[in-house]
């Protein structure tokens, strides 16, 4: 019932070596109690039971309300334990409930049920009421999604999730603020999908799916403020101390899925996904500092068929990585951030390739990607903050809700009143003074005009008044420095480093600074494009064009190099040369 990921099934969590101190059940309850209070959740109790050195809970219901879910867990039973050696024994019924309430697309209500079986559980606790150990055997774990029920459809018995041999253990110290650490380890975790229903043109379809993955472990730690409720503004509880980091790693996964539907043209279609890794690691970090979040995975590989397609599709990779360091609290002094994001070892299946190149005329060497970017950011609001989500989500949007208004806005004024319509009639000779009179005079006019062109319906005072409202985009680039581009596949290398600060009141869309890029193997791939007829020889003759004015030869064999100067008012020179 603490631990964030597992709270939503009854978190009696531990960590740390066990301290040898007298706790009672009153105690461990209360300690729990506290740290769910910090992590946004309310606690009720049906009842309370309390002889001897003993605590029985009945109907036990741990509730969040945030801006976007609802949440809440009820546990028939919960009994506490005294061992007689100063620790506490707990268990629970072997059965749990869980509900949610999540918005859809249509901001409408999707409510979901869940049952969570765990029979055997126990949690052993110890230490005092202050800091206090606690860790949990689960035997095993069986999540079962028992109904889903939309404004639309009700689906039932969608998906299973077993978990065997879950162990946790966490570490609380209580105080203001509330400190908290915890490890978690499982045996193979098993996620079964069964998903039936209609898509948008309701054509019937049906999905089945199994992911397994043989071990997990995760680790974390996390400093909680006595009054800072991270559910109901995460920017105030930032800027308060809270703060967390957790590490997940996962072992090797195997994945399949069926479907089963219509395709376009009205015909029975079926596909089918299968994919195996060797495993992948997650960190995600946030303070007030700002947000960590890296991802590494090893080897995989995917395969893609369907009756829909001549050929299946297959690709695999060494390894992917993807880092974020991200800047969220608002602040005048300029804050460092970072992305990086790789790709080795890249390769697609021959069923692909020879789809277009059937001699193997391009190398089919596996492709890498790398990319290194750092910079200063200025953050002029708080990312976080509940009103600045809120109004960027309607800014989001508004942007393809408004667009039909506006559009209809506008066709009164076409009609009543722009050239297209009037002109025929009004400035052709031919046409008779009194329709010209009719199309253009006030006195004709004056209701339909006025109502298309007074500045309450007109579309130009409109999008200002959008644009107006529009929320402030909370980041300002400062600098940014490409560290590393690197590209390579199909017998082509790219580079690319370079510096960019923002200048002027132009900010960073006239930046001053300089880049500097080299390619090798350019040529080489513009003649087996054209052997494989991918392109045509005068199309070719366009693009080495188009190289020559904006690079140079380097050193080397088909080599070219390129380097791009930004300079103060917004002009840029290629190798020397002025093209803006």
């Amino acid at each position: 019932m603490h631990f964030r990921a597992t709270s939503s099934i009854f978190a009696l969590l531990a960590s740390a070596t066990p301290v040898l101190a007298d706790v009672t059940p009153a105690e461990v309850w209360q300690s729990w109690t506290e740290y769910y209070k910090v992590s946004g959740y309310t606690v009720a109790e049906g009842a309370r039971q309390e002889t001897g050195d003993s605590l029985v809970l009945s109907d036990v219901v741990l509730t969040m309300d945030g801006q976007d879910s609802d949440v809440s867990l009820t546990i028939p039973q919960i009994t506490l334990t005294g061992t007689g050696d100063g620790r506490v024994r707990t268990t629970t019924s072997d059965q749990s409930t869980a509900r949610f309430v999540v918005k859809d697309a249509e901001d409408g209500d999707v409510n979901v049920t869940a049952t969570l079986a765990h029979p055997g559980t126990e949690v052993i606790s110890s230490g005092t009421a202050g800091d206090l150990t606690s860790e949990t055997r689960m035997p095993n774990l069986t999540v079962t999604l028992d109904e889903v029920v939309t404004a639309d459809e009700t689906h039932s018995d969608l998906a299973t999730l077993t978990v065997a041999d879950l162990g946790i253990r966490e570490h609380v110290v209580q105080g203001d603020p509330l400190k908290a650490d915890f490890d978690v380890t499982s045996g193979r975790s098993e996620l079964a999908l069964n998903v039936a229903g209609k898509d948008d043109d309701g054509a019937d379809y049906k999905v089945n799916g199994n992911i397994a993955l043989n071990s997990l472990k995760s680790t974390g730690s996390g400093t909680f403020p006595a009054n800072a409720r991270m559910d109901e503004n995460m920017a105030a509880a930032l800027r308060a101390g809270m703060a967390f980091t957790a590490n997940l790693q996962a072992g090797p996964l195997t994945a399949s899925f069926d479907l089963a539907g219509t395709g376009e043209d009205g015909a029975p279609m079926t596909a089918a996904v299968k994919g195996d890794g060797q495993g992948f690691s997650a960190d995600i970090g946030l303070s007030q500092a700002g947000l960590n979040y890296q991802v590494d995975s090893d080897r995989m590989t995917a395969e893609v068929t369907s009756s829909d397609m001549p050929f299946p599709v297959t690709y695999g990779m060494d390894s992917n990585s993807v880092l974020l360091q991200l800047p969220v609290s608002a602040s005048d002094e300029p804050q460092p951030f970072k992305f990086t994001y790789s790709i080795a070892g890249l390769t697609l299946g021959d069923a692909i390739w020879d789809q277009f190149d059937q001699a193997k005329v391009l190398p089919r060497d596996p492709a890498n990607l790398d990319i290194d970017v750092t910079g200063n950011l200025r953050v002029k609001q708080d990312v976080l903050d509940p009103e600045v989500m809120k109004a960027a989500e309607a800014a989001a949007e508004a942007g393809t809700d408004d667009a039909a208004p506006a559009t209809e806005g506008a066709a009164p004024a076409t009609d009543g009143t722009t050239p297209d319509a009037a002109a025929p009639d009004a400035a052709t000779p031919d046409a008779p003074a009194p329709d010209a009179a009719d199309a253009t005079t006030p006195d004709a006019t004056a209701p339909d005009a006025a109502d298309a062109t007074t500045p309450d319906a007109a579309t130009p005072d409109a999008t200002e008044t959008e644009a107006a409202e529009a929320p402030e985009d909370p980041y300002e680039p400062v600098d940014i420095a490409i560290n590393q581009f690197a590209l390579s596949g199909a017998g082509v290398n790219v580079t690319a480093a370079g510096n960019l600060a923002a200048a002027g009141e132009g900010g960073m869309e006239t930046p001053v600074g300089q880049i500097n890029a080299r390619a090798e193997g350019l040529n080489g791939l513009l003649d087996r494009l054209v052997q494989i007829g991918v392109v045509q020889q005068e199309q070719v003759g366009a693009a080495r064009m188009m190289l020559a004015m904006f690079t140079k030869a380097g050193e080397g064999p088909d080599t070219a190099t390129m380097d791009i100067e930004f300079r103060e008012g917004g002009s840029i020179f290629a190798n020397g040369q002025q093209v803006k």
